[in-house]
């Protein structure tokens, strides 16, 4: 069975069966009565290939006409005889973009499609519908010379076929393409075809504007004849835009009756802001009063009838339109928002108001803002939140930034509110007034309501004035309620903490004795005290029962994986030794158990008490957890460790943040997070702390590590195989293994040490290859101090790359690597001798020159060294020459995966899902760089899909990082080349190209591809 048929078969699964079957039976095996149903089919009145699915995924597998074989060429038979002329234009377009300079794609393309019963006036047709790359940087393509070529009777007749086949989804109007084709080589050829392609079902806005631009005045009254016949009003509107940008004074009023004819359409669902806008920014005032009367008009209306998502949209619009075009006078707009229904309009008007305020507004501004905070059913009746407070907290954080003291009444009234969030953001706001709302507060704290005295904590703790903390500090023991009291330690610890002071002792004893009449048993069932290590104070002594119960009854209140609030002193008490002993144990326990997640408590003694034993279990559970469906269990492990803070115990999170990137996405992003927050915290990149917490394993820098039993001295170090070595010191001679007559503690230890460094190993490969592509640089005492000296890092590393050392202005100066005695060596067995300053990095192969890569490649092979990644045989890819300027491409576009091959392949090499938009489709994938991220777009690709689906590769491109926002139902991917958010490919990095290139070959399947960047057949 050929590949073609096969991926027939799976299509036709989900897609429309006729004649869908009857194609795969043509395809499969020549049957021409196959055939024959599919041209009776096609003969029909009103045939469509339009939900033909399976057509364009056909023409996506294609290959290039000199590599069809018997099924290629049946299969094109077949979407010949379907008359599927878009899915072939398709294929065409694909092909012609990727020819080099004046390569005859076209005319091999022409050959076989004669073959399947495509004559030349279908095939001209179809590349004037459906063909993209007619030209490119004012150079004709094959396909844009042979149009050229054609007479122009031929080239009027494939026009006016071509109306009748362009699919109505063609991401781009033929019109403008063939315009600028002949406008930039046969310019005095476009006047014989305007009358056809200005005629009303081809008029569009782009090819008024292209004729325009490239013809100058020679076809201005062709074009402006042609306005008035503009398929609707909203279209003869982007045309008078075009003729009012080309001569003002001569269009622009009569641009102005198709804007209001738009903005008067009573029904249209879509109610085309740009039109008001553009009135705005041409006509000024006048035409703002005019966009004004009819928003209120049409506001009231919505507010009768029920609402009107999409016109409170753009009313937003149309405002932030007019204050960019006339700053504070469209005011009268902003007020014309404020009788908005839509609470976010509202919000937005308000702020506006704020923004322009001169003092003149200031009541009406407060009024605006109390509708919020009282919750006015006008802003209520429409809205979509289920819960009336969503609509009251943005107005609460309006008033506390604007006048907080002007909305005093109102915000003390919202402390009593049912919602904690609405009472606690009340509370803040009047806290910023300082010591004049202390004795309200203060009474509120003896209120029988716990929430009640909840909100008064907040208060005075945003208040934070000495007098506000004396009075909280005042009433901790006499608060009755658990959650109050911790929020008042809370806010006492940060304050002492403020002012350099601890807890000592002395009232750690007084909490533990307040808090003994609740501590009659111990805090979970699965926990047996008389099996648990015993605490001890670091001068020794023991903290008993009571002091232990306390400890673990006060962390299993605690939700988050931190230390509680009031047993947080407490820890800072406890003898690391026994703390270790005792973390353990409870950590122990609680993984036998059932390990139910309100528990989870005892992940957080463990990252508290726990040191480096504990990190093994911590990791085990993990993959257990992340592998069993437990993610967010996995997640509150990770975080685990990171309390821990040893360097063990980091290394442990940076290797899961690396083997969760793909699978378990959630638990690696915690594990990123959370190595970030431990480097924030210990001041130091996250890149410094990748380096420091790689484990020493007990050897010391720069030298072997000694074992001496029974008379007998081995030697022990790492090998370049990420292996343990070992040295019989008295004969002189390697041994296989450790002597079994070494003490069990020894032999047990080497063995745990060997699972340590293979899970080091797999860490340190992605790490370090990460680190390349970045371009990372280590300064040259580091590289030295790191790489030279320790066990992990310098034969598996040192000697198995190929590094350069960069001087202070970034220029390379030298390459070399690590040789076993520490020196180091260029690839002509040279000693190359490193400078003291500058920089040490790992080589990219783009940065050698190729007899300096083949000379490397060649000492490699000669001493037998196999890199830990792939580095010196490394795909590398380059922007051609006349592909610099371009910033899309479509090398990749239409090429068909199973949907599982391809998100298998993408996220193991690191891209990661785009928005998730309409339906649960998935528009991209990307892959986030330093400097730049690539996006690939995915046509089919969908939350949940199926393991027998396919997908589509879309175009690719790169933009600056962070400027494309992603997330669920968020439209933010460039459309077209014109976003100047788009990076040209000729200023993209060239590591960055060349990684993300051969990333997507990889993906794409196409590991053979050339050099250049152009995928092979």
């Amino acid at each position: 069975m050929g590949k073609i048929t096969q991926a027939m078969q799976g299509w036709l699964k989900y897609y429309n069966k006729t004649p869908g079957n009857d194609a795969l039976s043509y395809i499969e095996s020549g049957d021409p009565t196959a055939i024959a149903a599919i041209e009776a089919l096609a003969a029909r009145p009103k045939h469509s290939t339009q939900w033909m699915y399976w057509t364009h995924q056909l023409a996506g597998i294609l290959p290039a006409p000199a590599k069809l074989d018997d099924e290629g060429r049946r299969a094109l038979r077949a979407l010949a005889a379907v008359r599927a002329f878009d899915s072939i234009g398709h294929w065409i377009s694909y092909l012609v973009d990727r020819e080099k300079a004046d390569e005859p794609t076209y005319p091999s393309v022409g050959e076989v499609l004669e073959e399947a019963g495509v004559d030349a006036p279908t095939l001209a047709a179809i590349t004037v519908a459906s063909v993209t790359p007619l030209e490119r940087n004012a150079v004709p393509t094959s396909a844009g010379r042979h149009l050229l070529g054609l007479s122009d009777a031929g080239l009027k007749a494939a026009w006016k076929a071509s109306e009748a086949m362009a699919s109505p989804y063609a991401r781009l109007a033929p019109g403008p393409r063939v315009a600028r084709l002949i406008l930039a080589n046969a310019p005095a050829r476009l006047g014989p075809l305007l009358g056809r392609m200005l005629g009303k079902d081809s008029l569009s806005p782009e090819l008024c504007e292209t004729i325009l631009k490239g013809g100058a005045d020679r076809y201005e009254e062709a074009v402006a004849s042609a306005w008035p016949h503009a398929e609707d009003d909203h279209a003869g509107f982007q045309i008078g835009q075009v003729m009012a940008r080309h001569d003002p004074k001569k269009y622009r009023d009569k641009a102005l009756e198709y804007a209001r004819a738009v903005l008067a359409r009573e029904k249209e669902s879509y109610h085309h802001p740009e039109a008001a806008i553009w009135m705005i920014e041409t006509f000024g005032e006048p035409a703002l009063a005019e966009v004004v009367s009819l928003m209120r008009g049409r506001m009231a209306k919505a507010g009768k009838a029920g609402h009107d998502w999409q016109l409170q949209g753009n009313v937003k619009e149309i405002v932030d339109g007019a204050v960019k075009a006339l700053g504070v006078r469209a005011l009268p707009a902003v007020f014309a928002a404020l009788e908005s229904w839509s609470s976010s309009t509202h919000l937005d008007a308000i702020g506006r108001l704020i923004e322009f305020d001169d003092g003149a507004h200031r009541e009406r501004i407060r009024a605006e803002i109390l509708k919020g905070l009282r919750g006015d059913e006008s802003l209520q009746a429409h809205s979509w939140r289920p819960d009336p407070s969503a609509i009251i907290l943005p107005y609460l954080n309006l008033a506390s930034r604007w006048d907080p003291r002007g909305m005093a009444e109102p915000l003390w009234e919202l402390t009593e509110h049912k919602s904690k969030a609405v009472r606690d953001a009340a509370a803040r706001a009047l806290g910023r007034l300082g010591a004049e709302v202390a004795p309200r507060a203060t009474a509120m704290l003896g209120d029988r309501k716990a929430a009640t005295r909840a909100a008064a904590v907040v208060l005075l703790a945003t208040a934070a004035t000495p007098e506000a903390l004396k009075t909280l500090e005042g009433r901790m023991d006499d608060e009755p309620d658990e959650d109050v009291r911790d929020a008042i330690l809370a806010t006492l610890d940060a304050a002492m903490a403020a002012e350099g002071r601890e807890v000592g002792r002395e009232e750690v004893d007084r909490r533990i004795a307040r808090a003994a009449p609740k501590l009659k048993a111990v805090a979970a069932s699965w926990l047996d005290e008389s099996q648990l290590p015993a605490l001890k104070y670091r001068d020794g002594e023991a903290l008993g029962q009571t002091a232990t119960r306390y400890l673990l009854f006060r962390q299993s209140r605690a939700k988050e994986i931190k230390a509680d609030v009031e047993a947080r002193p407490l820890y800072g008490l406890i003898d690391r030794k026994s703390g270790g002993d005792f973390a353990l144990e409870v950590l122990r326990r609680f993984a036998a158990s059932k390990a139910d997640a309100k528990d989870r408590w005892a992940l957080a003694i463990a990252g508290l008490l726990g040191d480096d034993r504990a990190v093994p279990v911590l990791a085990h559970l993990i993959d257990t957890w992340a592998s069993s469906s437990r993610g967010k269990m996995a997640e509150y492990a990770v975080q685990a460790l990171a309390l821990m803070g040893s360097d063990a115990a980091l290394m442990s999170v940076d290797a899961a943040a690396t083997r969760y990137r793909s699978k378990q996405k959630n638990v690696g992003a915690a594990a990123e997070e959370a190595f970030r927050a431990a480097a924030d915290r210990l001041r130091v990149t996250v890149d410094e702390l990748g380096d420091r917490v790689v484990p020493w394993l007990g050897f010391e820098p720069g030298k072997p590590r000694l074992i001496e039993a029974g008379g007998k001295a081995i030697e022990a170090s790492i090998g370049p195989d990420f292996k343990f070595r070992y040295r019989d010191v008295e004969k002189n001679k390697r041994v296989a293994t450790l002597p079994k007559s070494l003490p069990k503690e020894t032999l047990a230890e080497f063995k745990d040490l060997g699972a340590t460094l293979r899970e080091v190993a797999k860490a340190q490969k992605l790490r370090l290859e990460n680190l390349m592509v970045r371009q990372h640089r280590w300064p040259t005492s580091r590289w030295r101090e790191l790489f030279l000296n320790h066990p992990v890092l310098f034969l598996p590393f040192a000697s198995r790359l190929v590094w350069c050392h960069y001087d202070d202005s970034g220029a390379p100066t030298g390459a070399f690597r690590a040789l076993e005695d520490r020196t180091l060596t260029d690839p002509a067995d040279e000693p190359f001798e490193l400078p003291e300053g500058g920089s040490v990095g790992i080589v990219h192969p783009l940065e050698l020159d190729d007899a300096t890569l083949q000379a490397w490649r060649t000492h490699f092979a000669d001493y037998e060294v196999e890199s830990p990644f792939p580095q010196l045989e490394r795909p590398v890819v380059r922007v051609p020459d006349d592909r610099r300027d371009e910033k899309l491409s479509k090398a990749f576009t239409g090429t068909s995966l199973n949907a599982m091959t391809f998100r298998g392949r993408a996220e193991k090499l690191g891209w990661v899902r785009g928005s998730v938009t309409d339906g649960g489709g998935v528009d991209s994938y990307r892959k986030v760089f330093a400097t730049a991220e690539a996006f690939v777009g995915v046509d089919g690709m969908y939350m949940g899909i199926g393991m027998d689906d396919s997908i589509q590769l879309g175009d690719f491109y790169f933009v600056k990082a962070g400027a494309v926002d992603v997330g669920s139902y968020v439209y933010d991917n460039p459309s077209d080349e014109k976003d100047d958010r788009l990076i040209a490919f000729g200023d993209v990095p060239p590591v960055v190209y060349s990684e993300a290139l051969g990333d997507l070959k990889r993906i794409a399947g196409q590991a053979g591809a050339d050099e250049a960047g152009e995928p092979k057949g």
